[in-house]
């Protein structure tokens, strides 16, 4: 859907439209679509123009950009125009995404390339060895009431562990 239509808009951007915690290109957000259940960290970017050929030819390309259903963008990362992410995607802090990413793959790097599908992660992740690991749902609720009730599952977690 585009990004004025999406249940995480929010019109606080300073050089675009915010969708969650990533802004979206101001230039031309309509080439731009993003999936349901879409989650980002904060500084993330989905553009889909690029200036550079503003200078010497007076010229601004514009690709479409898709973000597909039950993505991740992790914090300060960038993807650029004309990328499409599949489904069931997670892309990593500080990733810069040049090329497509097929469905249920972790990408990760600048430029971002493929490190593992979700599964493999999600897995690799709940079997970690020596470090505290608590798998909590995520956080819905950002008043007071939901942040103590999401910060005491975190401690019935850790609890239950020790």
């Amino acid at each position: 859907m585009k990004p004025l239509e999406h249940p995480k808009y929010n019109n606080r951007g300073y050089y675009g439209h915010m969708v969650d915690n990533t802004t979206i290109d101001g230039l031309l957000y309509e080439a731009i679509d993003i999936g349901h259940n879409f989650t980002s960290a904060p500084g993330s970017w989905i553009i889909s123009h690029d200036s550079s050929l503003c200078p010497t030819k007076g010229k601004i390309i514009i690709k479409d950009t898709r973000v597909g259903n039950n993505v991740f963008l992790g914090l300060n990362s960038i993807v650029m125009p004309g990328v499409t992410i599949g489904d069931n995607v997670i892309v990593g802090a500080g990733s810069i995404v040049t090329k497509d990413i097929p469905n249920g793959e972790l990408w990760a790097g600048n430029p971002a390339r493929k490190i593992s599908t979700t599964e493999e992660y999600y897995t690799n992740a709940t079997n970690e060895d020596g470090k505290s690991l608590y798998l909590l749902d995520k956080i819905t609720d950002f008043t007071i009431q939901g942040r103590d009730k999401f910060k005491e599952s975190y401690y019935d977690a850790k609890n239950k562990n020790n």
